[in-house]
């Protein structure tokens, strides 16, 4: 009941790639999922916040490539775009909300070098204004934990720690 109650209020992010619901840009997507409820609104006001945002962490460069930039409709389930712009966006959407505890599965396992790059270098920023607990598989993600755990045949060993 607690871990409800602390999802609930939002300060645990868990950002899922796969849940794209609407045929609307990335303005109000970003928003909405992270709970916004008040749209339409002031449609001006908000969509100067999340571009601010946007261009604050880093995001606007990545975003500028899609068709439409912040305007591109991402389709039913992300269709319109690649996995690695599906990561983007979901740690867009993640971040636009400040988590306490930021849950992150394979955070750029379809993301392309430089992508990847970006969020590494995004996630230590983060580090110290949000707890980040990931599972990963690439051991260059890992080592921007404080702490690396490595779990064997159902066993967790910590390795070191990570920066």
């Amino acid at each position: 009941m607690a871990l409800r109650k602390l999802i609930y209020i939002n300060s645990i992010i868990f950002p899922n790639r796969k849940k794209f619901y609407s045929m609307e840009n990335l303005y109000p997507d970003i928003q909405r999922k992270h709970g916004r409820k008040d749209l339409p609104g002031n449609f001006m006001e908000e969509r100067a916040s999340v571009s601010k945002f946007c261009e604050d962490y880093g995001f606007t460069s990545f975003f500028n490539h899609f068709p439409q930039g912040l305007d591109t409709l991402p389709g039913e389930d992300g269709i319109n775009i690649s996995g690695g712009q599906q990561q983007l966006i979901a740690l867009a959407r993640a971040l636009y909300r400040s988590p306490s505890l930021l849950l992150l599965d394979e955070p750029t396992s379809a993301m392309d070098t430089k992508t990847e790059r970006f969020v590494i270098d995004l996630l230590q920023r983060e580090n110290s204004r949000s707890a980040i607990l990931m599972v990963t598989h690439r051991i260059h993600l890992a080592h921007i934990s404080h702490r690396i755990y490595l779990l064997e045949n159902g066993t967790s060993h910590r390795l070191s720690s990570g920066y």
